[in-house]
């Protein structure tokens, strides 16, 4: 059996000074519907621009983002890890995920958007298309090779020590190593914009949440004040 790669190891201190070791890995293929039970849990309610979707409002939505989700993570150009628990060789449970997709100046769809079925997945291709048209890595920032966000998730009782801030440090990592020249995402939550801001990630194009809510025809009741695009430039 094939080993996954490890990217990091740290330590967290959880509420009543118990120390949990974690680590962040590669995603094993063994661990695709793990990852997509989890995602219904935590990701789909909680992350803005899927909330704002209402695809967690519908059970059919939520089998077509399974099913679209699902072959994403086989996508060679996909590059997925999770945070478990690292304590000894055996499998451990995903308490988080991040993911990403390489971009190049030939640009490609995952789906086309005449294939999509139900009205909550329609309404998050045009999210995040009205996103993606605002600022095109490969162009605004002038790279052939770019990895952008796909995610990050992190189980409610592991939030608050640490995973997104190493999560957005291993992005830069993994991104050089495979030879992008930057990495970079649509920061919805301000979990996450604190946590790239920490990791010296620069906002290279934002805008008032309210306004691009009403882009979109869309109330992010629960979003931060300001959208940010924040991208990490990886050094040669």
């Amino acid at each position: 059996m094939s080993t996954v790669k490890v990217w990091s190891r740290f330590t967290a201190h959880k509420p009543g000074g118990v120390i949990v070791k974690l680590r962040i890995q590669d995603l094993s293929e063994h661990q695709h519907e793990e990852l997509l039970d989890f995602f219904e849990k935590y990701f789909i309610c909680d992350e803005n621009f899927l909330k704002g979707s209402g695809i967690y409002k519908s059970k059919d939505a939520k089998e077509e983002f399974r099913f679209i989700f699902s072959h994403l993570l086989k996508d060679n150009k996909m590059h997925s890890v999770v945070c478990c628990p690292d304590e000894g060789s055996g499998p451990q449970p995903i308490v988080g995920f991040s993911g990403m997709y390489l971009e190049t100046e030939e640009h490609s769809k995952v789906v086309e958007e005449s294939q999509i079925q139900t009205p909550e997945v329609k309404k998050l291709f045009h999210i995040l298309t009205t996103a993606n048209d605002l600022f095109i890595a490969t162009e605004k920032l002038g790279i052939s090779k770019y990895y952008s966000g796909r995610g990050i998730v992190v189980h409610p009782d592991y939030r608050g020590l640490g995973i997104a801030k190493e999560i957005v440090k291993g992005r830069r990592v993994i991104s050089k190593e495979h030879g992008a020249q930057a990495t970079g995402a649509w920061m919805t939550s301000l979990g996450t914009q604190i946590a790239a801001e920490r990791d010296r990630w620069e906002v290279v194009y934002q805008m008032p949440f309210k306004k691009f809510g009403e882009m979109v025809d869309i109330d992010f009741d629960a979003a931060p004040p300001i959208l940010k695009m924040m991208v990490a430039r990886v050094a040669e």
